[in-house]
């Protein structure tokens, strides 16, 4: 590959944005002309260049695609010289020969008469690019990789331009102002189908985070509505807005959230589904980060796009490297791959001195020969991933460093995991019996947060069992190995945790104690017994229908709730509308299985709960609850139902 410092042609600045942008896109050839090499600085560790100057994979990769030589020059008119229309990677260069920034770009002409036009004229002088035509979005960002790698080593850190949180180079269009959410279509309080805290409840566990103002997202009518407003889009978060002055869309919402969060001003900001507090306290929380780590964990930051994370991580082990070094620590040069790592296992690997190494599926392992068969094929996984797939259990408040017992919990269609380590705010807190069992007895409740949703809403649903267990055995695995275990799951969600356990049964790791089963027929039961119709034939209508035969509530169909719960619905409805299943020959399990039926549940009556007595050889109960199918939703129902749970765990000796 091309030398990147070397010979990048020169870009004058456009007289006019305008005028720039026709003439890169219109202005005809001219001889190129080569500039002295610029000047870099040189970093005088000759390790940390080789560590990123290694044959990566992505730097192996862009050597195969062909590099332009430098191209045309601006004339003496002070024209852009004409770019080209295509794909590519390129380097900015400022009148010092400075190397200023790196990007990638579907059109090159386009983002460099950006350049030139946003910028001062001595920031963008010259440039360098790699024309890429037919690349896809991968072979771009390995391109990409391939240059940072080598101007990191050559400069000793990233271009500023690419620094993490810079707004020059990577400038975006403002984002227009969302509108704010009404709790109901205008008729009144008299047409109401349910209470206004029902709806306030419904939007506050629907959001990932919600602010309750007086006034409009760009008009607050006071001062302490305008401070929380700020602070919030400081963060960079996606976060929606209530107007509590709008008697109109919002009838008795001012001293509803008052009622229902047991707070008595307003502003009031939720953040996944919990109260955090008022002007000062979201103040206090921003001075200190606090606000921003909550907003990060709830996923409302939008993440760091690849290009920003690759930044980070080059930088870090550059900077690590050049520590080892400085205080005389003899640290083994990260691998090739060191740049994919988290920025967790980077640090990890420095502070071990290279003792410890991600694995190939990149879950932090120590390098111990004495370590069993099991235990060295299912390491556990990076806190990250940890996070990802149990956000909960912080809230729960059942995290400990050596539990007797874990209760792993699968949700419903349509829900997520804080239906198990969640117990509200305010008046609409309902303690949990088996969240209080398990404090009381040092056990840990592990609720499954899977794709799609809440803290993941950003991440494509899975659509079958089979993989989404698939997926969440590598994450769960070593935690299997090390305390007994029970399965708590409904409807949907006891499929799912079926499909895990007969992973977990093939793989020879421990199965569990007890397994509480509800809502939901066996998973052999024939396409023609199904009482259900297939989502993938019904508009959206019939739909709608459907999903009120599982007793979804009436809410969830509202304008401004349905375009957020639909897609997720059809995903989750397809785990079980399309599911095959495929151990018919395998023996049954021999733990003791309870399960529960709901009394009026429109779908899943007891004959066909009573089906999974043929997947235990162990004790079988069936146990009758009241309510429709989605009992759980019921303060009432769901507090019997976790009351009979922590019975069962009582009587374990652990």
């Amino acid at each position: 590959m091309q030398a990147l410092a070397s010979s990048p042609a020169v870009m004058a600045p456009a007289t006019a944005g305008r005028q720039g942008r026709a003439a890169a896109a219109a202005a005809a050839a001219r001889p190129a002309a080569v500039l002295p090499r610029p000047q870099r600085r040189r970093v005088p560790r000759a390790a940390a260049r080789r560590m990123v100057m290694a044959a990566a994979d992505g730097a192996q990769q862009a050597q195969t695609f062909a590099t332009t030589a430098p191209q045309r020059v601006a004339g003496a008119d002070g024209k852009l010289a004409e770019f080209p229309q295509t794909s590519g990677v390129y380097a900015v260069y400022d009148n010092s020969g400075t190397l200023h920034y790196l990007g990638i770009s579907r059109r090159i002409a386009v983002s460099l008469a950006t350049h030139a036009e946003a910028l001062p004229a001595g920031m963008v002088h010259s440039v360098k690019i790699m024309e890429l035509p037919a690349a896809s979005k991968d072979e771009l960002q390995d391109a990409w990789k391939a240059w940072m790698q080598e101007a990191v080593a050559e400069t000793g850190s990233i271009p500023p331009g690419n620094a993490p949180g810079q707004t020059l180079w990577q400038q975006r269009k403002p984002r227009a102002a969302k509108p704010e959410i009404r709790l109901t279509p205008g008729k009144g309080l008299d047409d109401l189908t349910c209470s206004v805290e029902d709806l306030i409840d419904q939007v506050v566990k629907t959001c990932k985070v919600v602010a309750f103002v007086k006034g409009t997202r760009t008009q607050p009518q006071c001062g302490f509505s305008y401070k929380v407003l700020t602070l919030l889009q400081e963060t960079g978060a996606e976060f929606e807005v209530v107007n509590v002055l709008d008697d109109v869309y919002n009838p008795g919402l001012r001293e509803a959230i008052k009622t229902y969060s047991a707070w008595p001003t307003i502003p009031q900001v939720f953040v996944d589904g919990e109260f955090i507090g008022g002007a000062d306290i979201v103040e206090s929380m921003y001075n200190s980060g606090e606000l921003k780590e909550a907003l990060q964990k709830a996923g409302a930051v939008p993440a760091m796009t690849v290009v920003e994370e690759e930044q980070r991580r080059l930088n870090l082990i550059v900077m690590l490297q050049e520590e080892a070094e400085d205080e005389g620590r003899d640290v083994p040069e990260p691998p090739a791959d060191a740049r994919s790592w988290s920025e967790e296992q980077i640090r990890a690997y420095f502070k071990t001195g290279g003792a410890e190494v991600p694995t190939a599926n990149g879950c932090a392992a120590a390098n111990d020969s004495s370590l069993a068969d099991l235990a060295a094929h299912f390491p556990p996984p990076d806190a990250e991933t940890f996070r990802k797939w149990f956000p909960g259990l912080a809230l729960s408040r059942t995290a400990c460093d050596n539990p007797r017992l874990r209760v792993l919990c699968f949700p419903n269609a349509g829900n997520a995991e804080d239906m198990y380590t969640s117990e509200g705010t305010g008046v609409r807190r309902a303690p949990s019996p088996l969240l209080d069992w398990c404090r009381a007895n040092v056990a840990e409740c592990l609720a499954v947060q899977p794709p799609g949703r809440n803290t993941r809403s950003r991440e494509p649903p899975f659509t079958a069992c089979r993989d989404l267990a698939a997926a969440l055995l590598p994450v769960v695995a070593s935690r299997l190995l090390d305390a007994p275990y029970v399965v708590v799951a409904h409807s949907v969600g006891t499929w799912v945790a079926y499909e895990l356990l007969r992973a977990v049964q093939a793989a020879g790791l421990p199965m569990p104690t007890k397994v509480f089963l509800s809502a939901m027929a066996s998973p052999d039961i024939p396409w023609d017994q199904r009482p259900w119709r297939q989502q993938r034939g019904l508009d959206e209508e019939q739909f709608k229908e459907e999903c009120r035969g599982w007793d979804v509530n009436e809410l969830v169909f509202s304008a401004a709730l349905w375009g957020t719960y639909q897609p997720l619905m059809r995903a989750d409805f397809t785990l079980f509308d399309e599911y095959e299943h495929t151990h018919g020959g395998q023996p049954p399990f021999a733990f003791p299985l309870i399960t529960f039926w709901g009394s009026r549940d429109r779908r899943i009556k007891q004959h066909l709960v009573q089906g999974w007595s043929r997947f235990t050889t162990g004790a079988f109960e069936l146990h009758e609850m009241e309510g429709h199918h989605l009992w759980p939703l019921d303060k009432a129902s769901k507090a019997v139902w976790l009351g009979q749970i922590a019975a069962q765990l009582e009587q374990l000796a652990l």
